[in-house]
């Protein structure tokens, strides 16, 4: 079944060697496997991003990309956005702890500390 897009905290897989606690810290490539804890998920439509068009894909609607197209940050917060007012306007419940308590062993996305 395909994932849901949605709030989420990263967890890095503890097989994988790290050598940074921060796998986001200086632009380090990810690689490997990480798990994804996924806070709140909402199937936001294809519709409510047409406004939305992804500088580094040619400009193409955020819509017409494969998985893991790059996407600039503020592109990325404008989805969340999206998906936030949507989750809220059908009753999708909010996390029961703030973003700042991650469980531990958690990598939170810098937008939300």
């Amino acid at each position: 079944m395909p994932g849901r897009p949605g709030a989420a905290l990263t967890r890095p897989d503890r097989r994988a060697a790290r050598q940074s606690q921060d796998p986001w810290e200086g632009g380090a490539a990810v690689g490997g496997t990480f798990r994804v804890v996924w806070l709140r998920r909402y199937d936001l439509p294809f519709g409510a991003t047409e406004h939305l068009a992804n500088p580094l894909n040619e400009g193409k609607p955020v819509k017409v990309c494969r998985d893991g197209q790059e996407l600039p940050a503020e592109l990325g917060e404008a989805l969340v956005a999206l998906i936030e007012a949507g989750a809220d306007a059908a009753g999708v419940p909010r996390p029961a702890r703030p973003l700042g308590a991650a469980p531990a062993g958690c990598v939170l996305p810098r937008w939300s500390a």
